[in-house]
C-alpha cells in the first residue's frame, strides 16, 4: 500500500514496486510499525514533507524504532545522512536490523536504549531530525529526562 510516495510491502508481496515510489520492505514480526496505523502513516507523510524544506540533513534518529520503518524511510529520503535507530525492546531491535538488511541498509545501527539515557545516544549529540512514533506522555517523560541530563 502507499503512504504518500512510500510503497510499503512485505516479503510475501508479489506485485511489482510502483514507479517513482520509495519502496519500504517491512516485515513486522514482533515489532510495531507496518505503516498501517495512522500515527506511523502520519510520521511517514511528515518526513516526506520535511524533505521538501530540508533537502539536506546530516543526522536522523529514530527513537522507539519498532520495525525501523521511519529510519528506513529517512535513509531513503536523505541518502547521505547518518541514521540511527533505538528501541527499549531487544526484539524490536532485532526486527529493525533484519528490515535494514532487507532494504540494503546494513550500515544503519539499531541499539537497545532506555530513551535518551543511554551513553551512546548522548555521544551522538545533536540531530537534524528526530522521529519518535511514541505515545505523548512517555515521549514527554523521555524529553524531560534528556533536558535534565544536559543541564
Amino acid at each position: 500500500f502507499m503512504v504518500g510516495r512510500c510503497y510499503i510491502y512485505g516479503s510475501h508481496a508479489e506485485q511489482p514496486i510502483p514507479a517513482n515510489s520509495i519502496p519500504l520492505k517491512i516485515d513486522a514480526a514482533a515489532a510495531f510499525g507496518t505503516g498501517e496505523h495512522d500515527t506511523t502513516a502520519g510520521c511517514l507523510v511528515a518526513l516526506q514533507r520535511l524533505k521538501k524544506y530540508r533537502p539536506h540533513v546530516r543526522h536522523v534518529m529514530d527513537m522507539g524504532c519498532g520495525t525501523a520503518i521511519l529510519a528506513i524511510a529517512a535513509a531513503k529520503l536523505w541518502r547521505s545522512a547518518n541514521i540511527s535507530a533505538y528501541d527499549n525492546d531487544a526484539g524490536a531491535v532485532r526486527t529493525s536490523r533484519e528490515n535494514f538488511a532487507c532494504n540494503q541498509l546494513k550500515k544503519i545501527p539499531a541499539y537497545v536504549s532506555d530513551g535518551y539515557k543511554t551513553q551512546r545516544v548522548k555521544r551522538e549529540g545533536k540531530h537534524d531530525v528526530v522521529v519518535a512514533n511514541i505515545l505523548a506522555r512517555p515521549l514527554m517523560r523521555m524529553d524531560s529526562e534528556r533536558s535534565c541530563s544536559q543541564s
